[in-house]
């Protein structure tokens, strides 16, 4: 029905996005050699260090590391194997105007988890996840947040294998400049022609509710 409702809203030059909010613990492992095969892992703290084969423009991945925004990044014979970012505090969304405000130093918002497609069906996704949760746990961070799109099932399927627990919705209509937002977080109803709104994000939102429902039998 959501998927029917966003095609609709672009036909008549709206566009609707949706959102399911996500948390998942983080679980360090013991340490494992940064290197498998041809691959090696490692924090990156500037564009150049990507390598060539970048996904997203360098202004965005400069914008992203100015901002304080941290990269784990997958390199293999000097081509970006993947990449997965993440920010301590606050992180301003790039499709809507939101702001996802973390209610403590424990929490941690991760995005833009990226594999190259040739090497999706191999260890790079798990390794750089590996890599990240011990950087957010010496960091002191428990949980990380993020938003995926309820059309997304292999997303949804894989963030629960990570543990991950639903921790709310969001919908936004934009037409033109007016933004209209409708959640299940605080403040649940928002519209405003150019002010951001703000999602705070806390422990109390945990609760044991997978991404995915299994079915009853």
């Amino acid at each position: 029905m959501l998927y029917g409702l966003a095609r609709a809203a672009r036909l008549c030059g709206a566009r609707l996005f949706c959102y399911r909010f996500v948390a998942q613990p983080v679980n360090p492992r013991p340490p494992r050699p940064r290197r498998i095969a041809a691959t090696s892992f490692a924090a990156a703290s500037r564009v150049s260090e990507l390598g060539a084969g970048r996904p997203r423009p360098d202004a965005i991945l400069a914008q992203r590391f100015a901002s304080g925004a941290r990269c784990v990044a997958a390199s293999r014979d000097g081509q970006l194997a993947g990449f997965l970012w993440y920010q301590l505090g606050a992180y301003d969304e790039d499709e809507v105007r939101a702001r996802y405000r973390m209610a403590g130093p424990e929490l941690a918002w991760d995005f833009d988890v990226f594999v190259q497609p040739a090497l999706r069906c191999g260890p790079t996704f798990g390794r750089l996840w590996e890599e990240a949760h011990r950087e957010l746990d010496a960091a002191g961070v428990r949980w990380t947040c993020s938003r995926i799109s309820p059309f997304n099932a292999a997303s949804l399927r894989a963030h629960t294998r990570l543990g991950a627990r639903s921790i709310g919705t969001a919908a936004f209509l934009c037409i033109g400049r007016l933004q209209f937002m409708a959640g299940t977080l605080a403040p649940y109803v928002h519209v405003s022609l150019s002010r951001p709104v703000e999602l705070e994000f806390g422990l109390s939102l945990l609760r044991e509710t997978p991404c995915v429902q299994s079915s009853a039998a």
